[in-house]
C-alpha cells in the first residue's frame, strides 16, 4: 500500500512543521477543486490520514514527544531538511537565539550549564500556537529578523502570506 505524499513522517516520528507544510501543499491542491477550500479542511485531512480525529489531537501527539537536544535539531536540519541553509552550527545557534532569548520566547532551553549542542529545546505554549498558526511571531518578538534581504521588525507594518497562501499587508502593532 503506498503512502499519500501528504502523510509522511520523519524516521517514523511525526513532525508538526512538516505536517503544516503538507497541509499548505494540500490546500493548494484542494483549491483547484474547490476555490473555497480552507486550511483547516486540509489540516483535518492530514490528521485523519495519520489516524487522528482532528488537527489539535495530531498537534498534541507531536508535542508529547518532548524536548530535543539542540544538536539533534541541527543534525536533522542538515541531513534531511535543508542541507545548505546555514553557515554551520554556530550560525544555526545564533539564528535560534532570538526564539529563546526574547521577552516571549518560542523555545525554552534546559540544562544551560551544558555546551549548547547538548541543551534540550522545547516549544513554549506560544511556540505551539505559532506553529499551529494561531499566533503570529512578529506580534510577540522583541528581535528584528531578516528574510530574503527584508527586515521584519516587531510592531512594524509588512507584507506576509496568510494561511491560504495569499499575500496580505500586516498593519503595525500598537
Amino acid at each position: 500500500m503506498s503512502q499519500s505524499p501528504f502523510t509522511s513522517t520523519t524516521n517514523g516520528r511525526l513532525n508538526l512543521e512538516q505536517q503544516r507544510k503538507r497541509a499548505k501543499q494540500l490546500l493548494l491542491h484542494l483549491k483547484h477543486e474547490d476555490p473555497n477550500a480552507t486550511l483547516s479542511q486540509a489540516q483535518w485531512q492530514i490528521a485523519k490520514a495519520l489516524g487522528f480525529s482532528s488537527w489539535p489531537k495530531l498537534k498534541a501527539h507531536i508535542a508529547e514527544a518532548g524536548p530535543v537536544p539542540f544538536g539533534r535539531v541541527f543534525a536533522e536540519l542538515m541531513a534531511k531538511r535543508e542541507p545548505l541553509p546555514f553557515l554551520g552550527d554556530m550560525m544555526f545557534h545564533a539564528l535560534l537565539r532570538p526564539l529563546i532569548d526574547g521577552d516571549q520566547p518560542l523555545l525554552v532551553e534546559t540544562e544551560t550549564h551544558l555546551e549548547w549542542p547538548r541543551r534540550e529545546l522545547a516549544l513554549t505554549p506560544l511556540g505551539l500556537e505559532v506553529l499551529d498558526a494561531n499566533a503570529y511571531w512578529p506580534d510577540h518578538s522583541s528581535h528584528a529578523r531578516w528574510i530574503g534581504g527584508i527586515c521584519i521588525e516587531p510592531a512594524r507594518a509588512h507584507w506576509t502570506v496568510d494561511g491560504d497562501a495569499q499575500p496580505v499587508w500586516r498593519s503595525a502593532r500598537e
